[in-house]
């Protein structure tokens, strides 16, 4: 894989935390993807505070972009009574732009992760599904 180029977007809450949207173009001979990292979350709510990050993969196909894959990487939630709840998964990447991803998800304080979930590319859909 090579990074042809990069594109960060960062977006403010009144109390200057920055939320960003992250595109990196992911090439490969005969295939065009780009992956992006969304992070979102919410300003001054009163009944807790939330930070989420997702990753997702899109592919030229035809004229346009297709979503081939999306997956959360990170989420944080601060309940009112300031209980926090973060959970974090795991994202491993084929060799090439990405035949199979394996992804793991892990609870902060959980005495283990889950099992990894495993998808792989079906050319039929042009994305990818569960094995």
């Amino acid at each position: 894989m090579t990074a042809a180029f990069r594109l960060v977007a960062a977006f403010a809450c009144p109390d200057d935390q920055k939320l960003r949207l992250d595109l990196l173009e992911v090439t490969q001979q005969g295939r065009k993807v780009v992956q992006t990292k969304d992070q979102s979350g919410s300003c001054d709510d009163p009944a807790g505070s939330a930070s989420a990050v997702k990753t997702a993969f899109f592919e030229a196909q035809g004229p346009g972009l297709k979503k081939i894959f999306e997956t959360p990487t990170y989420d944080s939630t601060t309940q009112a009574q300031g209980r926090q709840l973060i959970a974090r998964w795991k994202l491993w990447l084929g060799k090439t732009v990405p035949k199979e991803i394996t992804v793991q998800r892990c609870v902060q304080g959980a005495s283990e992760c889950e099992a990894p979930e495993v998808y792989a590319y079906a050319r039929a859909g042009g994305k990818y599904v569960r094995k």
